[in-house]
């Protein structure tokens, strides 16, 4: 997973973030270790997002990393969110004020998806908003769509949720995909 913001490039990479400056790509301005359990234990890098001097790592079993890259030589974790229970941070993603962040768990050799939304007005201290399962099956790329809405991609299909109010998403369509 990579991100790129004024010239800077932020790379995910199993267990690490590399940070590179676009105009000199051979030489990484700093190397981060995101987690501190081993990759074959479910914690790596999943998607990154980004707010202001804020950098939001999921980072599955860890769930999700908050750095401050102000200064890119030298990036400090600021904060964490937990995953919920037996979950694993799969999907940030960032829309104004508001942190979206995707998860999942296995059950019975199928994943069960939760989406659980922030307010980051502040964002190096994320205020949990609302939480609401978002189905069964593989995958859990989560896009906004606009209008309040994003949509969240399971295995076969993609449901559009209305998130206007974060304490009641709600499903407003499913279609095959």
């Amino acid at each position: 997973q990579s991100f790129a913001f004024g010239g800077i490039a932020y790379l995910g990479e199993i267990e690490s973030l590399s940070i590179v400056d676009a105009a000199y790509p051979s030489e990484p301005l700093a190397q981060y270790k995101t987690g501190t359990l081993p990759a074959d234990r479910g914690s790596y890098v999943q998607r990154l997002a980004k707010k202001g001097s804020i950098l939001f790592v999921a980072h599955g079993i860890e769930g999700v990393r908050l750095l401050d890259v102000s200064d890119p030589y030298n990036p400090r974790e600021v904060d964490e969110i937990p995953p919920g229970t037996d979950y694993s941070a799969r999907f940030v993603l960032v829309e104004g004020d508001r942190l979206y962040v995707t998860e999942e768990k296995t059950v019975l050799f199928n994943a069960v998806l939760l989406l659980r939304i922030f307010d980051i007005s502040t964002p190096s201290a994320p205020r949990p908003l609302g939480t609401k399962p978002v189905g069964s099956g593989y995958g859990g790329m989560t896009e906004t769509i606009g209008a309040g809405h994003i949509a969240v991609r399971l295995s076969g299909e993609i449901r559009i949720f209305e998130v206007r109010d974060p304490a009641a998403v709600r499903l407003v369509s499913s279609i095959p995909g």
